[in-house]
């Protein structure tokens, strides 16, 4: 084996994903199962309000600002180095909140975006959702178009509006 970090008292972990959407939905949507486990009340509510939240080191800055939106104090973020194992005292491991079928499509929870929407103090699209919005791929790793600005061009003269997630 190679160097190990020991890590005392309540940890949960979290985990991070370099990709906000699938970081959003896999991971920061754990959230939500440490909150039905806190409103249930007894020794794991009062374990889990004060346990700190296990991420890599590589976690980015949008995804600890969405952190801090949802209230967890950044004191309480452990980031694990790369390269390094971890030994915790009791580490707890929220499910995550989606399945797989057969055919490899994913479904979340009800009411996950819902909920990750509340969290980060962002409001549902009012009425028949009037904005037209193109997501930009230029920062992404993987999937990106050859020809996105002309794209882009296009769209725009047709009322879309392009949005960088990975900004941040």
């Amino acid at each position: 084996g190679g160097p190990v970090d020991d890590y005392a008292g309540e940890h949960v972990l979290l985990g991070n994903h370099e990709n906000i959407g699938h970081w959003l939905l896999y991971f920061f949507s754990r959230l939500r199962v440490l909150e039905a486990a806190a409103e249930a009340g007894g020794p794991v509510a009062s374990a889990l309000a004060s346990a700190r939240i296990v991420v890599g080191e590589s976690v980015k800055p949008l995804h600890l600002d969405c952190l801090a939106r949802a209230g967890v104090d950044p004191s309480r973020i452990v980031r694990i180095p790369k390269g390094r194992y971890a030994r915790f005292e009791r580490l707890w491991v929220p499910s995550m909140v989606c399945g797989v079928s057969g055919n490899e499509v994913i479904y979340w929870a009800p009411g996950t975006v819902a909920d990750i929407r509340r969290r980060l103090g962002v409001s549902a699209p009012r009425g028949a959702g009037k904005r037209r919005i193109f997501l930009s791929r230029r920062g992404a790793r993987w999937r990106r178009l050859d020809n996105e600005d002309a794209i882009a061009r296009v769209l725009a003269t047709r009322g879309f509006e392009e949005v960088d997630a990975e900004i941040g």
